[in-house]
């Protein structure tokens, strides 16, 4: 930048709202950011927001959070034990527009440099964007340079507490994904006190340095999870688990196969909770469910299932979806939701009577996020059960005037679109009606 004679940086109401920069650059200009280090402020810490002033006002802030036994620290108030508890490499919020690599960079050479982040942390998050391009200043490498890598390494390999992962897939293709893979298996990179952890497409490779993991989940519903192609990534995360003998919580966004079933199966058919999210393969969807079911049963010690919506099972609205989402709105609209509401909880409770025979050691089951315990002998009560007119109207209130539509539903109305469709659907006993 050695012809730059201006820089024009708008709206900045101090220094350290130039937080997104480089150092180097803030630097050049001679600017500084806040005293307190970046990964700090951003584990977002009341303790810290509560006292920055007077953290800031210490000739070496760094060093009275990082080091219990420092002069500085026992001028604070009482300092929290959970401060490091969680931290994140993470350039990829609104209001942090650092790129990808210089950003992880120099918030891991901060945490390596304080040990009492390292002690504490527990949970560590890894979201990584990066900013593709040939602009000088945004484009960055599509892999990471190995004293990146190095960095990692060495955080992995000093913080014995840590217990739970969360790693994105830093890019949309498989080029730094790869890089990480290839440098972690190198120098055999293990985390034995992980017992959780949640990973992006391509970044399953992790888990070989977790023998102690319990639970394991896949980062986000991106699509890139709901390939059908039999060396997509979510085989590759399926097959990941075959060494996972502690192995008991799993999930997955994916387009559940049979394949994709027996995968699981052999790889870790000791799971206690599965949860299903995503869709159905369509030879498991509406009359078929039962055979998903049986396959499912495989699993002995399965316990709790979870499912998608039934929508996802095949089962759509017994109701014509609109066109447009403004159809939800007034008085008509909130019927509408009941209507979709009401057609998924029969669906929902189908599907229910469907799966619990087939597999009797289920004792709790989820469909599209509602559940209910499964009691040998007794019937289902969900949510809904004997009460489903209040349910609908805790769900979908009656249309007060909201949004600027100026109409108003009649409390002593129908709840459906007529009183037919109440007497239909909310009568009998346990108000439960048809279904």
């Amino acid at each position: 930048m050695k012809s730059l004679q201006y820089l024009v940086i708008a709206n900045l109401v101090c220094a350290s709202s130039a937080a997104f920069l480089p150092r180097a650059l803030l630097a050049y200009f001679g600017l500084s950011e806040s005293k307190i280090p970046r990964f700090i402020r951003e584990t977002n810490h009341p303790y810290i927001k509560s006292h920055q002033r007077d953290i800031e006002s210490l000739s070496d802030s760094a060093e009275a959070l990082c080091n219990p036994d420092s002069q500085f620290r026992a001028s604070l108030p009482d300092f929290p034990d959970d401060l490091f508890q969680r931290l994140t490499v993470d350039n990829n919020k609104v209001s942090r527009g650092r790129r990808g690599w210089t950003n992880a960079r120099e918030v891991l050479s901060d945490i390596l440099s304080c040990q009492a982040a390292l002690d504490g942390v527990e949970e560590f998050e890894v979201d990584i964007f990066l900013y593709r391009g040939k602009d000088e200043w945004f484009g960055e490498a599509p892999t990471p340079a190995d004293d990146i890598l190095d960095l990692f390494v060495q955080f992995f390999a000093n913080a014995p507490r840590l217990s739970k992962l969360t790693w994105v897939q830093p890019s949309t293709d498989h080029a730094a994904a790869s890089a990480f893979e290839r440098y972690f298996m190198d120098r055999n990179v293990q985390m034995p006190a992980v017992t959780e952890a949640s990973l992006g497409p391509n970044m399953h490779f992790l888990l070989a340095g977790t023998p102690k993991l319990r639970k394991l989940t896949s980062y986000s519903r991106s699509y890139v999870w709901l390939s059908r192609l039999p060396d997509g990534p979510q085989m590759g995360f399926v097959k990941s688990t075959s060494k996972l003998q502690n192995l008991q919580e799993f999930g997955l966004h994916a387009t559940w196969t049979p394949e994709l079933v027996a995968e699981l199966q052999q790889s870790a058919g000791q799971l206690v909770k599965l949860d299903m999210d995503g869709d159905v393969d369509g030879r498991w969807t509406r009359e078929n469910i039962g055979a998903m079911a049986r396959e499912l049963n495989e699993f002995k010690n399965l316990r709790e299932l979870r499912l998608p919506h039934v929508i996802h099972l095949g089962f759509s609205s017994d109701y014509e979806l609109p066109d447009c989402g403004n159809a939800y709105f007034g008085v008509s609209g909130r019927v509408l939701r009941r209507q979709e509401e009401i057609s998924s909880i029969s669906h929902t409770e189908k599907v229910s009577r469907i799966i619990v025979p087939l597999m009797p050691n289920l004792e709790k089951l989820c469909i599209g996020g509602e559940c209910t315990k499964i009691t040998p002998g007794k019937d289902l009560k969900w949510p809904w059960t004997g009460r489903l007119r209040e349910y609908m109207l805790e769900e979908w209130p009656r249309w007060d005037g909201e949004y600027g539509y100026k109409e108003y539903e009649d409390p002593e109305g129908p709840v459906l679109e007529s009183w037919e469709e109440d007497r239909k659907w909310f009568s009998g006993l346990d108000g439960h009606g048809e279904l």
